[in-house]
């Protein structure tokens, strides 16, 4: 499907539906639009993005440990990249890992920030929100 769309687009960044487990059993099913990245990632795990696109544009900036991929998105947006939304289960993945840590919440919080994608207002609530977060889980 991934295939055939592509040679009907051309180049673009492809997505769509990522199949969550927690532990065996089946979670969720997530998705998120591109017009939306200021307050939720794409499923980077089912995306595919055309190799032009790397060359033209850049790669993962490997300075960010945990929102590389978020990062790279918010260029391809500010690019005017063609994005592809598509119905489709593209991806398998089980919660957990680096990814779901404050951490990575508080990284990916500051590339929101440092792209002007939240408003200095959301961002001292949502650092408030991570620090309560961090206070209560390490009880």
């Amino acid at each position: 499907m991934v295939t055939k769309a592509y040679l009907t687009h051309g180049s673009g960044v492809y997505y769509g539906i990522q199949r969550m487990y927690k532990g065996e059993l089946e979670y969720m099913l997530e998705r998120a639009h591109h017009r939306f990245i200021g307050s939720k990632m794409i499923p980077h795990p089912a995306t595919f993005t055309s190799a032009d696109l790397y060359a033209n544009i850049g790669v993962f900036d490997l300075k960010y440990h945990y929102s590389a991929d978020l990062e790279l998105v918010i260029r391809y947006i500010q690019a005017k990249v063609n994005f592809f939304p598509m119905d489709h289960i593209i991806a398998n993945f089980r919660l957990g890992g680096a990814s779901s840590t404050p951490k990575a919440a508080l990284e990916s919080l500051k590339v929101r920030r440092s792209y002007r994608l939240v408003s200095t207002r959301a961002y001292v609530y949502n650092l408030l929100k991570l620090g309560l977060k961090k206070l209560i889980s390490s009880r």
